[in-house]
Order: C-alpha cells, then sequence, then structure tokens
C-alpha cells in the first residue's frame, strides 16, 4: 500500500471525529478521493485565531509541505497537543478522537518522501538515530513557531504499570491508572534520519543556543527514513528501495558490579562475598542476561525505548549459587565517615565511578528471611549497628534504570557511516509536568531581575534560591556559562563502555567530536515567524534531555565519571538502589527541583532549607496531626511513603513531630507500595513556580532571611482555594480583608539540640522543642505575618495567585 493510501485510511478513520468539520474550516477537504492533490494546493484561509494554531508558522500554506511537517497543516493539527476536534462545542475526550503514533508515523514518511530527495543531495551524510518530539514554539528548537526537536539522547523511565499512551496531548501520562502510588513507564520514541555532520549554519537551530555552539560539531537530522521506494530517488532520480528499518539496543545496569570493583577512582568499593560472581546477574544486568531490562516497540518504521513495568520500584536482589537462588548481599563496613545519615557512603575523587549510596538498612537472615532494621530495633541499637558498628550482612536491591544504545541498520544504505542514540531508562520524574528547563527559565528571570546578567552561569551560581543542587537541563550539557556569559566547552560524552550492539564497535568514541553534542536538542531553523504563539495550555511529557538534569551529586536521571581525565555520561553512578539517593536528595531542598520533590522540611534539614514548598497534602498528613484530629483533613502518607511535620502539643509544651531522618527507608515503603505522586503529578511549572514566588515575598519581609540560608523551618504549607471559604480552627484566617487564592507558610524555629526519638514502635519520627512561629498568610494582594502570637500590619503586594 502506497503512503498516501496509508495517510487517507488514517484521515478518513479520524474525519469520523470531527476532524473533517475542522479541516474544512481552513478550506482543505481530508476525505478528497485525489488526497494528495488537495494536501499540495494552496490554502485560501487558515484560521490562526483557533485554538492551537497561534504557534503555527505563517509560512504554512498548504496541508502538506513536502519535506517539512512544520509547514504541513495536517501534521501540525494532528501532533500538536493544543489542536483538538470538538464534540458539541467542546475538545473530544475520545481517545479515539486523536492520531495513534502509528498513524502520525505514517504522516510523517508521506511528508518527507513527498521531497523526493536524493541520496546525493546530503553534505557530509550520516545515518544517525534520534528520539524526536513534534513541540509547541517556546519549546521548539527556535522558539518561534511549532517545529520538530531531534535529540541523539532520549529518556525514557521506570514505573510500576505499562506505559498509558495520552491521546489528546499526543504523548504519555507517567499517572497511574490502578492506584494513587506507584507510576506508569514513560517510554521514549526514536527514529532513523540522514543526517547532515556540521557545525550549525543558517539552516540550523540549537536549542538554547550557545556563543561555543559554532566550535561543536552536530548531527542535524533532514529526512527522515522508511522503508519501501517512497523514500529516497537514486543518485539518477530514479526511486531507490529502502529495505527494512531494524533498530537493536543494548542497555545495562552495573551498578552493584560497580559497588564491589576495586580501582584507583573507586576508593571505597566494597569486598565481594566470595560466593558470588559479580561479573553476572544481578551484579550486572544487560540485554543479554536480562531481556526485561528495557526492549524496543516499533511504531512503523520509529521505535520506542521502553522499560518494563514491575510491582515494585525495587526489588531484593538475587543470584543461583550451586543451583539455589541466593539472595544477593555484602558485608556491611564499620565506621561513620562512610555513613550520610544511615545510607553507606562511597567517596568519589573522580565523578561516580560506582554509586555514591547504598541502602544497608535490610539485614540478611536467610534466603527466605531478611530483617528490616528500621522496624526492629531501638534507637541505640540501630546507632549502633546501622550507623556506627557495621558488620551484619545488607541485603542487595535492584531497580530497572540503566543506560544504553540504539542502533540502526538500513538495507540500501550500507555505505553511510552510522551513528548511535544514547537512551537513558531513568528513576521515576515525580514532577511530570514541571520540566528541569521551566524552573532553570525561571531562575535565569531571577538573575536578570536582581543582579542584571543576561547570561548567568545558573550551574554554579543558582544560589538566589536554592541551596544544594539546580535546575540546569541535560540540553545544556555541551557548554558551562560563566557570569560574563561567555560560554566553555564541556567535551563529555556518553558512556565510553557502550558498545554498538550491531558491530561491537565503540558506540561514542571520543576521537567522534559529535559525540559531545549528544545531550543537545537541534532541528531546523525557523521557517517563518508565528500568528500568536502565547501560552501553551496543555502539559505533555517529554522524552527529550530539557526534562532531565544535568546537575550531579551523583544525579537523577545521569551521573558522570571522570575516565582517563575524560568527562563522560554513566548511570552506574546513581543510588542503589535509586531510591536511597532519591531519600537523601529530595531532602537536601530538592536537589533536581523537576524531578525531586523538595522533602527537606519532613527531615528538618536545617542546613539546606525548603525552595519548592510542597503542600502538607503532598508530604502528608499524620494521623496526629492537629487538622486531622480537628476533623478538617483526612490523614494521609506523603508522596514518598512518609507523613510530613506537624505541631505537637503535650502537656503545656509545643513541639515539632517530624520523620526520622536516620529510620525513614524509602526501600521499605516501596516495598511496601507506599511510593506515589499523591497530587505531584498534577502540580505544573506554574503552579511551582507560584509557590516559590510566594516564599520569596515571605523572606522579603524578614529581612535577616532568605531562601537559601535561614534558620527557619517550614512546617505547614497549605494552599487556599479562596479565603471566603477558607475555614480552619488550627490555621483560622489573619483578617477578612483576605480574598480570592492564596497560602498559608507557617514556619518555625526549634531548638535542634533537644531532639528526642518519638516513643512509638518501631521508632520511626523525632521531635524538637519548638521556640518560635512565623506564620504567612498571602493573597494577591496582601500579605500577613504572624509573631510572638500577634498579627502584624499587613504588607501590599501585587502577584498573581491562581
Amino acid at each position: 500500500m502506497g503512503l498516501v493510501y496509508k495517510v487517507k485510511k488514517d484521515l478518513k478513520r479520524l474525519a469520523a471525529f470531527g476532524w473533517d468539520e475542522w479541516f474544512a474550516q481552513h478550506g482543505l477537504d481530508i476525505t478528497a478521493k485525489d488526497l494528495g492533490s488537495e494536501c499540495q494546493k494552496l490554502l485560501p484561509a487558515i484560521r490562526r485565531d483557533l485554538p492551537g494554531l497561534g504557534d503555527f508558522s505563517v509560512s504554512g500554506k498548504r496541508g502538506i509541505e513536502p519535506g517539512k511537517p512544520a509547514l504541513s497543516l495536517v501534521y501540525h493539527a494532528l501532533a500538536s497537543p493544543n489542536v483538538h476536534p470538538t464534540n458539541n462545542g467542546t475538545p473530544h475526550n475520545n481517545p479515539d478522537a486523536y492520531p495513534t503514533l502509528g498513524e502520525l508515523d505514517n504522516l510523517e514518511n508521506y511528508i518527507y518522501g513527498l521531497a523526493r530527495r536524493s541520496i546525493d543531495s546530503f553534505d557530509n551524510p550520516v545515518l544517525a538515530v534520534f528520539a524526536y518530539q513534534y513541540r509547541i514554539a517556546e519549546n521548539s528548537p527556535h522558539k518561534i513557531h511549532a517545529d520538530l526537536g531531534f535529540s541523539r539522547c532520549g529518556v525514557s523511565r521506570i514505573g510500576t504499570e505499562a506505559p498509558r499512551y495520552d491521546a489528546p496531548t499526543r504523548s504519555y501520562t507517567s499517572s497511574p491508572v490502578t492506584s494513587e502510588r506507584g507510576a506508569a513507564v514513560l517510554p521514549a520514541r526514536y527514529g532513523a534520519f540522514i543526517a547532515e555532520r556540521r557545525a550549525p549554519t543558517s539552516d540550523d537551530a540549537v536549542f538554547r543556543a550557545s556563543s561555543s555552539d559554532n566550535q561543536q560539531i552536530f548531527l542535524f537530522p533532514v529526512h527522515k527514513l522508511f522503508a519501501g521506494d517512497e523514500c529516497l530517488l537514486d543518485e539518477l532520480g530514479a526511486p531507490m528501495t529502502v529495505g527494512t528499518i531494524n533498530f537493536s539496543e543494548y542497555h545495562i545496569n552495573e551498578k552493584l558490579r560497580r559497588l564491589h570493583t576495586d580501582s584507583p577512582d573507586n576508593p571505597g568499593f566494597i569486598e565481594p562475598l566470595d560466593i558470588f560472581d559479580i561479573d553476572a546477574f544481578p551484579f550486572v544486568r544487560d540485554s543479554n542476561n536480562d531481556p526485561e531490562l528495557a526492549s524496543l516497540e516499533y511504531v512503523g518504521d520509529s521505535v520506542l525505548v521502553v522499560s518494563h513495568h514491575h510491582d515494585q520500584l525495587t526489588r531484593t536482589a538475587t543470584q543461583k549459587v550451586d543451583g539455589a537462588e541466593q539472595l544477593a548481599r555484602f558485608q556491611v563496613p564499620s565506621g561513620t565517615s562512610n555513613r550520610f545519615f544511615s545510607s553507606l557512603s562511597l567517596p568519589a575523587p573522580s565523578g561516580r565511578a560506582a554509586p555514591e549510596y547504598a541502602n544497608i538498612r535490610h539485614k540478611f537472615v536467610s534466603n527466605d528471611t531478611t530483617e528490616d532494621l528500621n522496624q526492629t530495633l531501638s534507637a541505640d541499637e540501630f546507632r549502633e549497628q546501622v550507623i556506627e558498628k557495621g558488620g551484619y550482612e545488607a541485603v542487595h536491591f535492584i531497580d530497572d534504570s540503566c543506560d544504553g544504545v540504539i542502533a540502526v541498520e538500513v538495507s540500501g544504505l550500507s555505505d553511510l557511516p552510522t551513528s548511535c542514540a544514547y537512551s537513558l531508562v531513568t528513576a521515576v520524574d515525580f514532577f511530570p509536568l514541571i520540566r528541569q528547563l521551566d524552573i532553570q527559565r525561571w531562575v535565569e528571570q531571577l538573575y536578570n531581575a536582581d543582579i542584571g546578567l543576561s547570561l548567568s552561569d545558573i550551574s554554579r551560581n543558582n544560589r538566589l534560591h536554592f541551596n544544594q543542587g539546580g535546575p540546569r537541563p541535560l540540553s545544556d550539557g555541551r557548554f558551562e556559562r560563566s557570569l560574563s556569559g561567555e560560554a566553555s566547552l564541556i567535551h563529555r560524552s556518553p558512556n565510553m563502555s557502550l558498545k554498538n550492539p550491531l558491530t561491537q564497535a565503540s558506540a561514542f568514541p571520543r576521537s567522534d567530536h559529535a559525540n559531545f553534542t549528544v545531550t543537545s536538542i537541534i532541528g531546523r531553523a525557523a521557517q517563518g515567524d508565528a500568528f500568536d504563539p502565547g501560552e501553551s495550555p496543555s502539559r505533555v511529557l517529554s522524552w527529550l534531555p530539557d526534562a532531565a538534569a544535568d546537575v550531579f551529586a551523583p544525579g537523577w536521571d545521569i551521573s558522570t565519571h571522570i575516565v582517563n581525565g575524560l568527562g563522560t555520561y554513566a548511570s552506574y553512578g546513581l543510588g542503589s538502589p535509586f531510591l536511597e539517593d532519591a531519600k537523601l536528595c529530595a531532602a537536601l531542598n530538592s536537589y533536581w527541583p523537576a524531578a525531586a520533590p523538595d522533602s527537606s522540611r519532613t527531615f528538618n534539614i536545617s542546613g539546606s532549607p525548603t525552595a519548592q514548598p510542597l503542600l502538607d497534602s503532598e508530604l502528608g498528613y499524620h494521623p496526629n496531626h492537629p487538622r486531622v484530629k480537628l476533623n478538617e483533613v483526612i490523614s494521609n502518607r506523603g508522596w514518598d511513603g512518609e507523613y510530613g511535620p506537624f505541631i505537637e502539643r503535650e502537656g503545656g509544651q509545643e513541639f515539632v513531630n517530624s520523620a526520622h531522618r536516620n529510620r525513614s527507608d524509602y526501600v521499605s515503603n516501596a516495598l511496601a507500595g507506599t511510593i506515589g505522586f499523591n497530587g505531584l503529578n498534577q502540580v505544573d511549572a506554574g503552579e511551582m513556580i507560584q509557590r516559590m514566588d510566594v516564599l520569596r515575598l515571605c523572606f522579603s519581609a524578614l529581612s535577616r532571611q532568605t531562601v537559601p540560608n535561614n534558620d527557619l523551618w517550614l512546617v505547614n504549607a497549605e494552599k487556599v482555594d479562596d479565603w471566603n471559604q477558607w475555614n480552619s480552627e488550627e490555621l483560622p484566617k489573619a483578617d477578612s480583608v483576605l480574598s480570592g487564592a492564596g497560602y498559608i507558610y507557617r514556619f518555625v524555629i526549634v531548638d535542634n539540640s533537644s531532639v528526642e526519638d518519638v516513643a512509638t514502635n518501631p521508632v520511626t519520627r523525632e521531635r524538637y522543642s519548638l521556640q518560635e512561629i512565623y506564620e504567612f498568610q498571602v493573597s494577591a494582594k496582601k500579605l500577613f505575618l504572624k509573631t510572638a502570637g500577634h498579627w502584624n500590619p499587613p504588607i501590599d503586594i501585587d502577584i498573581v495567585i491562581e
């Protein structure tokens, strides 16, 4: 079947859901008998004032523009998350009303095929694999109109449920369908393209371009490859048959082996037990010995990298020894210098040659029994055995994070050099509607406003708000910016130990300088302006690197390692399992503020105070929380399976009761199935930035305090939908002048020397003697501050709160 007939069949299906009427508004009949001619005619008037068409390029004048998806009305309408057919005047919510990825793949093939490119028309051609996605104007490579964004790095994510395609956004959702806990797997989509190898020219766009880009080599995709005789012409101009597009993958997780490997850059390695082979599963899990690590699912001539979901985010690791399965384990070394809270911490003299943190709170008893030391040991026993003495055998856990290679072979194009894509299969993003770049742009605006610099070094100087970490996106990984705005090259490449699964040669050799730009997002230069890009109402999950982090300690999505003096990305430096690091870095004011929830106030981390306020409902209302006891709210566990802090009153004294930083165990919580979004999957960038803006307003009223450096503990954070409807005995409204939406932030100062374990069995919480309370109640126009039990005169403010 020819491509036009495939597209015609697809459009006929979609026409039944109102797409025929939608396209008819623009003078296009998608049910025309001669669809090819209909789609290539000049359209009399494209209604760019309709929803979703403001960021369609004004140069787009046809249903299909050969070789140019971004100028093709049919493609924009079907691929943009902001364009919807209507059902009785409202956007369709029927998933069948939208194209599948397979139907979009057919349409892409048709558009590129109409370009009639000959094989000799490309400059320095390379057969390359790219992750790609159609993006609204503000997130396209040039940010002028909607367009395709490409990267040689894709980011898929693990989960407890199968992938869920979200048809209205033409993407996926990570929200689970079966419960409030867990997460759906997020795939990443890849395609094969003829790319041109070069420094950027006027024909190209680089997302968040740097002054150093003209010194770098990129691969710019110019023509999508698909099977058949409609893809390319030969040197004589005749149709050329392109064979089947065959993708191959190789992924590896070797965190456990690295923990036990002695090397100069891993001085803290742990001697393995003699009975285990650390070069075999589960110490090394790869595509050869664990086919469930990740797999490829074809979507027409493109492919998805999909992590296999499991009921739990982490599981105990086993290895067959003398014919019987043995729990993989290790002897916990003694000492306090190699502990961070109650996690084993390995030093890293040259980046991460091995995981920075490992769980040591689950003791091996037998192959059928483990002992959760959080549940069985008293406070003194836990301190002595886990934090100081060690000497027992701790169980190893596995997760499904890994990094790898996507390669392709296309019969008929074997003469072209080939380049692989770097595939990251990463931890759950607990803020799926927020990209690192969303927060990065906000921080850059802070610098522009407060310091007056046009391009600030956010990777090193983000301390206007974040005490730890920062929002630098992985798509910026090719450079660093100085305070003067000058960019310097990083020359960091993907994992140098990875092999091309088709040739077994190095997948990303250092000799190929195009491998230094693998994580960048690129595309065509803008082709015209946009009518009115506006703001996108849709929140689309991305599998491109601007949704991942380029901040490492060790990292959330990927880590870094210095190998022979050369920087490299590698997943083996991440926590073992990832949840061990998730706890510690969430506690450090959300080290990766678009992925790791800010739980510093859950654990009273005074050295790294809250930067991104999570609401009490998101951190969890403890059963003894005053608002629970007053029947104002219902008790619930937070996103991490813990409960948030609360003020506890006993015998005329006040304390702050919080989760115990040493006894909290996200691995235990994952095994119990209590980790999940708990509402965080509904928090978008606008909402989080709003919370951070209000936080900054509060600290501006306290001249001796700043967000990244203060001695205040945020104990309560509530979102008020309507002050006129707010009714709480625990947090009564300050004044009737408060109206509209707003927030309540209640901070305290505690005596950190007074910490005591809460008398529960097991001991999982601690409490501190309360000394002072600072309560803020904020609306769009007024800010009230209560100190010493009295409300101060209101402060006039002007902020948008929605």
